[in-house]
């Protein structure tokens, strides 16, 4: 066989394996009823709402499956968002805010399948959800989705606590302060957000202490934990950890030291929350007192 017939029948070759292969990556998508995941997600737009539409049946069945259309359709850009990243990558020091959105009919179509998708996968159950949630450029979605969960979410959330992402550490603790003061079972919550109290970044120390705040709750395990906080060199987690003091009322008594050492606060907004803070402390134990 000659050279050259020799080249030509590796270029087919390679040619027939790449169809082959390509072939397999178009079908591995999750299908159900015959239709792939990427045409139910699209069929959300038309869905009813009814928890025994054939829709909520075939995300059931699919279940982690589908993970992959639904990650396609909800990170992809329309065209208006691509344009105004274009504008603030040429102009990086100016963001545009540009009215795109409301005539873009894929922006509005999108904002639809995430709306129908909350209540969906809200209907069906966790696995997907959790999956979406560890992973930084879904994680607010999955939080979203959640939601409607309620209490049966919070196991969850609290695990991706201590996820290596950032990204998902913040959007876990935030899903805990929506959905926690709803529930009576928040034990490993108050656990979960007093350990982010010493978060690497101060983002997250941040977001547990407005948790903690939304919670209110367990203040014999909760206010020890946030004297370091009146200490930190962020003003505005100084601020937060005075207003979360203030709001246990009573229950807070043994941080007045604190709040009075930490009360020549040289950032005014420290100082008047630390003010207010010993006022709302105070006042209601001296009212207490004269009752008694």
């Amino acid at each position: 066989m000659r050279k050259g017939d020799r080249i030509w029948l590796g270029f087919l070759a390679l040619a027939v394996l790449g169809m082959f292969v390509w072939q397999r990556l178009a079908t591995s998508e999750a299908v159900y009823q015959g239709k792939t995941a990427h045409s139910w997600v699209i069929e959300l737009l038309h869905w009813d709402g009814q928890s025994d539409s054939p829709i909520v049946q075939a995300f059931a069945e699919m279940g982690t499956n589908a993970l992959p259309a639904i990650r396609k359709v909800m990170l992809q850009e329309t065209k208006s968002e691509k344009i105004l990243r274009w504008i603030n990558t040429k102009q990086s020091k100016i963001v545009f805010r540009l009215p795109f959105h409301r005539d873009d009919p894929n922006y509005a179509d999108r904002s639809e399948l995430t709306s129908k998708l909350f209540r969906t996968l809200g209907l069906v159950g966790l696995p997907t959800i959790v999956l979406l949630l560890n992973e930084p450029d879904t994680a607010n979605l999955a939080v979203n989705f959640m939601r409607p969960l309620g209490c049966d979410a919070l196991p969850s959330l609290t695990q991706a606590c201590s996820n290596a992402s950032l990204q998902v550490r913040l959007m876990a603790i935030w899903g805990l302060g929506v959905i926690g003061p709803r529930c009576t079972n928040s034990e490993a919550v108050i656990s979960a957000l007093i350990t982010r109290l010493s978060d690497e970044d101060w983002r997250g120390r941040y977001n547990s202490i407005a948790a903690l705040r939304k919670l209110l709750q367990s203040p014999e395990l909760v206010v020890p934990s946030l004297k370091n906080g009146l200490k930190s060199d962020r003003a505005e987690i100084r601020a937060l950890t005075a207003r979360t003091l203030g709001d246990f009322g009573p229950a807070a008594r043994v941080a007045i030291p604190w709040l009075v050492e930490s009360s020549r606060d040289t950032d005014a907004e420290v100082s008047l929350s630390i003010s207010n803070a010993l006022k709302a402390i105070e006042s209601t134990v001296v009212q207490r007192a004269g009752t008694e």
